[in-house]
């Protein structure tokens, strides 16, 4: 038997023994066929133990005619091929494209992502399973493969779109649905027969916020089409380049500096994952107040349910409202909510610069005036602040 050599100056394997299993390495001639023939009756003869040939199988070089390979079947009557069987749970051969070798492993995170029930779980929940379970999948592959970073890349995508599909609060499903989706040219927000801004239609389809961007925005008399140009490029043509450069710029400053440190922050804190995911959320400014559903177009009151009267939105519902502040209190916490012009950022600042003692308090106070509010609008049930408390 010639065996098989890995460079010229190796020694020639034969023959890999494992525990159920037996690698044979020969020249595809008939000679060498017939010689393993002949160990596999000898080796029957002698222990009783007969080679089951149907469920052997058999792998060709590049360089083997058809001809020859069936040829080499026949006498050692194997007709399976190796090609993309597994053994132990990991592809036999593995070749020079791996991405499609492993894509199995990317079949398995999409087969166990679907078959999680979205529903019936809290962001929370999500995340936990996204931390612990999809990582093992891969986990025994990458143990013996060098898998490609593509396929990392792929699974990553995955799990954040199942990630992404639980933020459903101002997704762009709703602002697809919404009236904003109509209107698909600036000049649509035009005077009739005039280039000025028609100020009653611009509040009536956007935020406060963004409305006063676009009244307070110059308007091109010789201009006869609408165009989309890019600010940060002389020409108005996007570029990744420049993209990333005012990326580097933001966090180059103190505030980009302070977003960072704060929400690296957040997510080290030692409270439960369901606070840390909708604190989360809070400095991200996803919250669906009634103040931004009512901007986005959803038709619901916009009173705050805790104190009947008062405009909702986060300031109000989490530090304004006299719920809230009877809770914080409670807890012997004290802000002053006239220095909050925008709460996570606010939240965000805190977050990088606060005492520990008040981190952990803090998150859990802004959930249970959050749970206690849910509870209110979606149960019609009361909680008291001492119940937030505890």
């Amino acid at each position: 038997m010639g065996g098989c050599r890995i460079c010229t100056n190796a020694p020639s394997v034969t023959h890999l023994l494992f525990a159920d299993d037996s690698f044979l390495f020969f020249k595809a001639t008939s000679n060498e066929a017939l010689t393993i023939k002949c160990v596999l009756n000898t080796y029957k003869s002698w222990s009783g133990q007969p080679v089951n040939y149907q469920k052997s199988a058999i792998f060709f070089s590049y360089n083997v005619r058809m001809d020859k390979q069936q040829e080499i079947k026949q006498v050692l009557e194997v007709s399976n091929d190796i090609g993309d069987s597994k053994y132990l749970g990991l592809p036999s051969l593995i070749g020079r494209l791996k991405k499609l070798v492993f894509k199995y492993l990317k079949e398995k995170v999409i087969q166990r992502i679907k078959g999680w029930s979205t529903k019936l779980m809290s962001r929370a929940g999500k995340l936990v399973l996204l931390k612990n379970v999809v990582p093992l999948i891969p986990a025994y592959a990458m143990s013996c493969f060098l898998l490609p970073k593509t396929l990392g890349q792929e699974i990553q995508s995955i799990m954040n779109a199942f990630w992404l599909r639980s933020l459903d609060d101002f997704c762009v499903n709703s602002i697809i649905t919404s009236d904003l989706a109509k209107q698909s040219k600036a000049r649509e927000f035009f005077k009739e027969n005039r280039r000025e801004w028609d100020v009653e239609k611009v509040n009536l389809h956007f935020s406060s916020e963004d409305a006063a961007t676009i009244v307070n925005t110059r308007i091109l008399q010789g201009c006869t089409s609408d165009m989309i140009s890019w600010v940060h490029t002389s020409n108005g043509q996007y570029t990744v380049k420049s993209t990333y450069f005012q990326w580097s710029k933001s966090q180059s400053t103190g505030e980009g500096t302070s977003i960072s440190v704060g929400l690296k922050r957040l997510w080290r804190l030692p409270i439960p994952h369901k606070i840390r995911v909708f604190l989360w959320r809070l400095c991200r400014n996803t919250i669906s107040v009634r103040n931004r559903l009512r901007e986005k177009g959803v038709p619901v009151t916009i009173s705050c349910p805790m104190c009947v009267g008062e405009v909702e939105h986060l300031r109000h519902i989490f530090f304004e409202c006299s719920f809230s502040k009877e809770c914080w209190q409670l807890v012997g916490m004290n802000f002053e909510a006239h220095d909050m012009e925008y709460v996570s950022e606010w939240l965000v600042s805190f977050l990088a610069s606060g005492p520990l003692h008040d981190l952990v308090t803090m998150p859990a106070v802004l959930w249970g005036i959050w749970y206690a509010r849910n509870k209110c609008v979606f149960d019609n049930k009361t909680m008291s602040p001492g119940i937030v408390k505890s």
